[in-house]
């Protein structure tokens, strides 16, 4: 089964042009590489080879030979496929070091570089992750134990200092207000308009005047599903794609609200027969990780209905937007659509309707 997010994320991201082919860019990062590393001979063990994921970005992993010290091992690059690329790769930067200082196990990057012309675009390298997706943990008897690190892993996110992450993207001269939950509100409100998606109004509304006062501030991830977390041996190894567009200081409901709509109404590619017994085990899941969650930290039933219901129509929005796209009738912005099936629409529009009691239409 394989659970896609999206990349609704507050912003648009735009397409760059010009990609380099694979055999270009790896040689270009082994020149950089020599030139940053100050090791003229340096060669690659293992060049870089594209892995799968990334909506926004290029994922490649590679080894070295006779690597300096902190370079050893596996190592993969995360290219920046968008135009605010440079701007992204500083700000996940800064975010991944604050994370990884504070003792969460999100992947510490050992360089980074925002000059897009070096090797194709914005990138950071940092160590691989050991370990399989927990999505794939969860597809056999470890699900009760993957289920259970899922909901100990968000918890502990959630216990981490915001305040050192604040100062560091301002010491960094990252833009604040990309941290605020209000942003994915005011895309919401920009591409609603900008496509004509006049069905998506009513619940657009719902979610401007039902808004709630945020009453605590943690650190969010905003992508924080099983795909997103390795796990290996039983236990969790890391947590990444910490992206621009998605890391938020909110009110913890935020984060598992998303968290909620993701794991249930993903995108996910199997045969139409198997797919009520996937979604009926998704909303399973769905439900022992929310009380899992509970039990450590409380969560306000209300606030946590209102998060999913903000996530849910961000779903629809970026169809509406691609659809819109497809058509000519707006300039193309998302990189991917993975919400375009219609009968995935029409689940996304029920359970928004369960949440608000508002009808979307079609």
């Amino acid at each position: 089964m394989v659970l896609t997010s999206g990349i609704a994320k507050g912003e648009v991201h735009r397409t760059a042009t010009g990609e380099l082919t694979d055999a270009d860019f790896s040689e270009r990062l082994i020149a950089l590489l020599r030139r940053e590393l100050h090791v003229p001979s340096l060669t690659y063990a293992e060049p870089p080879v594209r892995l799968t994921g990334g909506f926004d970005t290029l994922i490649h992993r590679f080894t070295l030979n006779t690597p300096p010290n902190g370079w050893s091992g596996p190592l993969v690059v995360r290219l920046y496929r968008d135009a605010e690329g440079p701007a992204r790769a500083r700000f996940e930067r800064v975010v991944q070091v604050v994370i990884s200082a504070q003792g969460f196990p999100a992947p510490r990057p050992i360089l980074s570089h925002d000059e897009v012309g070096r090797v194709g675009g914005a990138f950071i390298i940092m160590p691989c992750i050991p370990g399989r997706t927990m999505m794939a943990a969860m597809m056999g008897p470890e699900i009760f134990r993957s289920i259970a690190a899922l909901a100990a892993m968000h918890v502990a996110l959630h216990a981490l200092d915001p305040a050192a992450l604040v100062e560091s993207l301002e010491s960094a001269g990252c833009p604040l207000e990309s941290l605020d939950s209000s942003r994915l509100l005011e895309w919401l409100r920009s591409e609603i308009g900008r496509a004509g998606l006049h069905a998506l109004v009513p619940g657009l509304e719902w979610l401007e005047r039902s808004r709630p006062i945020e009453r605590s501030r943690v650190i969010c991830h905003g992508d924080f599903h099983p795909l997103n977390i390795l796990v290996w041996r039983g236990k969790v190894t890391g947590v990444v794609d910490w992206s621009a567009g998605f890391v938020r200081i909110s009110e913890p409901e935020f984060d598992v609200g998303a968290t909620s709509a993701l794991i249930a109404l993903g995108p996910v590619d199997l045969p139409g027969p198997l797919m009520p017994f996937a979604n009926a085990a998704r909303r399973w899941i769905v439900s022992r990780y929310l009380r899992a969650y509970a039990q450590q930290r409380p969560l306000d039933p209300e606030r946590l209905r209102y998060y999913e219901a903000l996530r849910l129509l961000a779903f629809l929005t970026e169809a509406g937007v691609s659809a819109a796209a497809r058509s000519g009738a707006i300039e193309p912005t998302l990189l991917s659509d993975p919400f375009g099936a219609p009968p995935l629409q029409r689940r996304i529009r029920h359970r928004f309707a369960e949440l608000t009691a508002i009808g979307l239409g079609h």
